[in-house]
């Protein structure tokens, strides 16, 4: 859930989902990204959010190269909506607003997790959004394209099946290069995303996570779920936590079956990822699986949204 601020200076909540629905234009928003989140990949490119509002490595100049990194900081926090869409949740959850005077407001004026606040609609002027979670800086390290699934929403050059796995020695030269612009030093603060292609297809992978929990990071691994159970198991026994994601059309029954297993497993830490809607039948028969819990058992839901028509009306979206 999503917090805002209105034009009147009202906090209200939203859903992720809804918010992106709204397609908002940052186009000269007030959006420090570029000191929270840093996507990496294999190609030798090094950015800020999956926006990439700044680049700071490229394939001609590749980060594996670089002695030192320096971050670019050419656009001085401000938005330039270079990709038309701030659709990542990890970039959304980022604190920004129309400007850095209400970006100040909104952060220093934030009410109290307990307030009763109402929900945005259609009709509410967005200045600002955040999160209510703690703030924190995210690494998201694709460590190879090679994937198993073939999701319709994923471009060509994000996963193929046959592209080399990342060796260990890069995976721990570009954390080593990005550990002074990791400012936070507890765990909660500093979270590594693994993620891919399919990240447990590289078979260095537990040695990576070895060398994310020596420097202190919170891991967390984005996976399809088609590893083995004792696999992954054993991935989670790794003080990491498993991020897996279900894809109508790929995800099987067997599958889900599998993963319900994995879930009752004492002290595995699991989120489901749902690439749908909540009352859609595919989110449903996951559900079906997934056995209850003390405490419920945690799942997401991320529907991949293209264009919307206007929302009418004055209605909660």
């Amino acid at each position: 859930m999503l917090r805002v601020l209105t034009s009147k200076k009202e906090y209200k909540l939203i859903t992720i989902s809804d918010f992106k629905r709204l397609e908002i234009d940052f186009t000269g928003w007030y959006c420090p990204i570029n000191n929270y989140i840093f996507m990496i990949d294999m190609d030798g490119r090094i950015q800020s959010g999956v926006c990439t509002e700044n680049i700071h490595c490229t394939k001609a100049n590749p980060w594996w190269n670089l002695k030192e990194l320096v971050l670019n900081t050419s656009n001085n926090n401000m938005c330039t909506f270079k990709r038309g869409n701030c659709f990542c949740a990890s970039d959304i959850k980022i604190h920004k607003a129309i400007d850095k005077d209400t970006y100040d407001w909104f952060k220093n004026n934030w009410p109290d997790e307990n307030a009763d606040l109402s929900f945005a609609t259609t009709d509410d002027k967005i200045i600002s959004v955040g999160t209510p979670e703690t703030e924190c800086q995210e690494v998201h390290f694709h460590i190879g394209k090679r994937c198993n699934f073939d999701c319709s929403y994923c471009p060509p050059w994000v996963h193929n099946n046959f592209s080399p796995n990342a060796p260990l020695e890069k995976f721990k030269q570009l954390l080593d290069l990005l550990e002074p612009h990791v400012h936070y030093k507890d765990r909660a603060g500093r979270q590594l995303f693994i993620t891919g292609g399919e990240p447990t297809l590289n078979p260095l992978l537990s040695e990576m996570i070895h060398y994310g929990n020596k420097l202190n990071y919170l891991i967390k691994v984005n996976t399809n779920g088609t590893a083995s159970l004792t696999k992954l198991t054993e991935l989670a026994s790794l003080n990491v936590h498993l991020m897996i994601t279900f894809h109508s059309g790929l995800s099987n029954k067997k599958l889900m079956e599998k993963i319900g297993k994995l879930v009752l497993i004492p002290n595995i830490q699991v989120l489901i990822k749902v690439m749908a809607k909540e009352d859609s039948e595919f989110s449903q028969l996951v559900r079906s699986y997934m056995p209850d819990k003390p405490g419920g058992q945690a799942i997401e839901y991320n529907p991949i949204y293209r264009r919307y028509p206007e929302i009418p009306g004055k209605k909660q979206l």
